[in-house]
């Protein structure tokens, strides 16, 4: 219950620090709502908006990618597991598909 809470708060704090545009606090609360639960996916995007923030400049873009990338291989293991997460495999998905329509979509 307590976690519940925990992460409750964490989901507001995170949602109002992009809403005003304090995206490294933003992203910081995002990991760790994945340390958490790392299969949850609008954690994934909402990471993925903190992490670019307000940049339209694609080579800042692609930087944050590669950024995105490395934060995600943390969550995929190098080995086959029995149950793997889908949240972070969706989300190399989605790192791929973010240049070709742009991040607000």
């Amino acid at each position: 219950l307590i976690q519940l809470a925990h992460r409750s708060r964490l989901e507001q704090k995170a949602s109002l620090c992009l809403k005003v545009k304090r995206y490294e606090e933003a992203s910081e609360t995002y990991t760790e709502l994945l340390s958490l639960l790392p299969d949850n996916w609008s954690y994934w995007v909402g990471f993925l908006r903190s992490a670019v923030g307000s940049d339209t400049d694609e080579r800042q873009v692609e930087n944050c990618i590669v950024q995105c990338r490395k934060i995600v291989e943390s969550y995929v293991p190098a080995g086959a597991s029995t149950h793997p997460l889908r949240g972070p495999h969706l989300f190399l998905v989605e790192l791929a598909a973010t240049p070709l329509r742009g991040i607000q979509s």
